[in-house]
């Protein structure tokens, strides 16, 4: 359908105005449900749900560059190159067009981590085959150093070359071998987990071997060194936690606080729509802590999160360009007026309480901070 200039210009400013709006809207908490309904209204749903997932300042920013295809936003020549390759090569497998339960097929074997690992980097082709070297310039030619017939690619090396025939020759998998003649590593992993029992798949890739378990003592120690341990006395510890539910495009946040005694003081909860980044998730639950420090008045406080990336960020260890840098600086920007306020990294372990709130509130519509008295649920959970 073609359109008048007239037509398209107006078009353009509705659309302009509809932004506008929605953004106003959904910096304030009660039109947040109207400009989703807006946002809808106007968009098509594949549409709408990307910008839904926008992740917006509390306040107005400068517009930014940032590079897409690095995860903080940063230019390498390294990520360059490996655009450049995908470019040239667009057939390779590659992990990021996969969706991550197609991945479950490897990661629920009951094999060693190495082995688990070694399969991953087989199926979005990145272990050093004669082929990759040579696209990287390394080696001049990209032909198997055993039988010096083909290209060695990873389905060469692993399957059809003559050496590793004769492997596959002495196991029970002979049948299956002809199945790589035109489908990738993954494709071939997913069709034999459908059709073999789970212990068959674990002689597949490729022995099953099992990690003696760990001394009572030894077990014993690693928990005691991993549990949560109480601030200095009259200080108060912040723990914060965020869950997920990719399927329904939710995260839940969740913060608990005690002081010296291990008491508790207050505890948070809120549940909003998933940016797609954890990353941003985990961010938000530190938000979330400041706010209920500040509303339960605690003076000095010391937040903990399980996310070492996020500190990393706070602290300047790291830098990002890409839209989590808004709740960072938001962060750093309400630390400051928290003051006494210090951030510190701790195992899960450790955290275990704070993630126990974010998963109830998957399930709760409402955002709640409570303050003196525990709520009845929580009073369960914690045992307080």
């Amino acid at each position: 359908m073609l359109f008048s200039g007239n037509t398209q210009a107006k078009q353009i400013e509705e659309i302009k105005s509809i932004f506008q709006l929605s953004v106003v809207s959904r910096h304030e908490k009660c039109n947040s449900v109207h400009a989703d309904h807006l946002i809808r209204q106007h968009f098509s749903p594949e549409d709408a749900d990307h910008i839904l997932k926008i992740i917006l300042p509390k306040s107005p920013r400068p517009d930014g560059q940032l590079w897409a295809f690095d995860k903080h936003g940063n230019y390498s020549v390294k990520s360059g190159y490996q655009v450049a390759l995908r470019l040239k090569f667009p057939d390779c497998p590659n992990s990021s067009k996969r969706n991550s339960s197609e991945w479950h097929a490897i990661w629920k074997l009951d094999i060693p981590e190495k082995v688990k690992i070694f399969m991953w980097r087989a199926a979005q082709n990145s272990l050093p085959t004669a082929e990759n070297l040579w696209k990287k310039k390394v080696l001049q030619q990209p032909w198997c150093q055993r039988c010096g017939k083909q290209g060695e690619n990873v389905v060469h090396a692993l399957f059809s070359c003559k050496v590793a025939q004769k492997v596959w020759k002495n196991t029970d998998f002979v049948d299956e071998m002809k199945l790589f003649v035109n489908q990738d590593l993954l494709s071939v992993v997913q069709d034999l987990s459908v059709k073999k029992v789970k212990a068959e798949m674990e002689l597949f890739i490729p022995i099953k071997i099992k990690p003696p378990p760990l001394p009572s003592y030894a077990e014993q120690n690693y928990q005691t060194k991993q549990t949560w341990k109480p601030p200095p006395l009259g200080c108060f510890k912040v723990n914060v936690g965020a869950a997920t539910k990719i399927q329904n495009q939710v995260a839940g946040l969740g913060v608990i606080i005690r002081n010296a005694e291990g008491k508790f003081i207050a505890a948070a909860q809120n549940r909003e729509n998933f940016s797609g980044d954890v990353l941003a998730a985990e961010a938000k639950a530190i938000q979330l802590g400041i706010a209920a420090a500040k509303a339960a008045k605690c003076r000095p406080v010391i937040i903990e999160s399980d996310c070492q990336e996020v500190i990393d960020l706070i602290t300047r260890r790291k830098c990002s360009k890409t839209e989590i840098s808004w709740i960072i600086s938001d962060i750093i920007e309400d630390l400051k007026k928290l003051n006494n306020a210090t951030l510190q990294h701790t195992s899960r372990l450790g955290n275990d309480m704070a993630h126990s709130i974010p998963k109830m509130a998957l399930r709760n519509v409402e955002s709640e901070i409570w303050t003196d008295v525990c709520p009845p649920h929580l009073l369960y959970l914690f045992h307080f």
